[in-house]
């Protein structure tokens, strides 16, 4: 049994309870998109469906976006637009979906990316340029692939196969990160160790202890 969800004000010194005891939580994430937007995700158990959860005001109230039996959310990555809609892509157990304004829409991605198999990590980026996103995600079997997207309107993603060239390959990856301007590197942790990519997940390099 979850004891909950604990969040700190003060760069982790101390911690207050935000409640959803009882929820089996396996992500979390504050919007860099939208302030004061926070999602959960939560794994399914014997007695309780797994959720995606949003709290538009920091982690005071919760409500549930969607929520399906044996589903395990893993990651999340944002875009947002001028007008204040959120667009969240999310890996999960059974596929990567898109989700439109905080669950008023839902959609399963079927094409190119295999429907219906765990995906572990998602992260997005923005092309300064453009002003729009590139998104990077991974099942949980890659075998040296991942899946490269430019994001287009609404759910649209022109989605690609995506060889890892490199030497070095993560395996196993379990989150993606990005840092740096147009998706300058890209962070890899890995049943195998810490990689980091500068060709937006092309080839990686192990992150050398220094």
């Amino acid at each position: 049994m979850s004891s909950g969800l604990y969040l700190s004000d003060d760069n982790g010194q101390t911690w207050r309870y935000a409640g959803l005891k009882g929820e089996r939580i396996t992500v979390v994430a504050f919007s860099t998109k939208t302030k004061n937007l926070l999602l959960v995700g939560a794994s399914g158990t014997e007695t309780a469906s797994g959720k995606f959860i949003a709290s538009e005001d920091g982690g005071k109230t919760f409500h549930v976006i969607a929520e399906k039996r044996d589903w395990k959310v893993a990651n999340v990555a944002f875009e947002a637009i001028p007008e204040g809609e959120h667009y969240l892509y999310v890996a999960t157990s059974s596929g990567v979906y898109y989700c439109f304004n905080l669950g008023t829409y839902l959609y399963q991605y079927r094409h190119i990316l295999a429907p219906d198999l765990p995906y572990t990590a998602i992260t997005s980026w923005t092309i300064s340029k453009e002003g729009r996103n590139r998104i990077l995600t991974t099942p949980a079997n890659g075998h040296g692939a991942v899946y490269a997207g430019r994001i287009g309107y609404y759910w649209s993603v022109e989605w690609n196969r995506q060889e890892i060239t490199s030497a070095a390959v993560p395996e196993g990856i379990n989150s993606l990160a990005c840092a740096g301007k147009d998706g300058e590197r890209v962070y890899a942790t890995a049943a195998n160790g810490l990689f980091v990519s500068r060709d937006q997940g092309r080839s990686f390099a192990p992150l050398q202890k220094q």
